[in-house]
């Protein structure tokens, strides 16, 4: 009986040892657990930070690709609205023309004969 009371407290002692061991390897493992949730959600905190600062610089870039789009699509139309204009100037000037060519004429004549003499004068002085 001495010895079934000695094998009983034996039982006990290793029962409360490895009760003990099992709390202290629970402990660990739910420790190490809460940790790994630690680092997830860290994890997702950042990528959920990340891609809000990404999307307000997307949404920034767009805003600014988008006005330069339209600066230069209005300036196009201010070059092809110029280029219009004077085109109906120079058609306007060509449909007035004749007149004033006319009004030009002796001029014309003028200048085109005052050529020729400098022409003639450079020609004779060479020989």
């Amino acid at each position: 009986s001495d010895d079934a009371a000695a094998a009983a407290a034996a039982a006990i002692a290793v029962r409360g040892v490895v009760d003990k061991v099992d709390d202290g390897l629970l402990l660990m493992v739910v420790r190490h657990q809460a940790a790994r949730c630690r680092r997830s959600i860290r994890r997702l905190l950042d990528r959920f930070s990340r891609q809000q600062l990404l999307g307000g610089v997307l949404h920034t870039w767009q805003g600014f690709t988008e006005e330069a789009r339209k600066r230069r699509r209005e300036a196009l139309f201010d070059a092809l609205g110029s280029q219009l204009r004077a085109a109906k100037r120079r058609c306007a000037g060509l449909e007035e023309a004749p007149l004033h060519l006319q009004r030009r004429e002796p001029l014309r004549f003028a200048i085109a004969a005052w050529h020729s003499a400098l022409r003639l004068r450079r020609g004779r002085s060479s020989f």
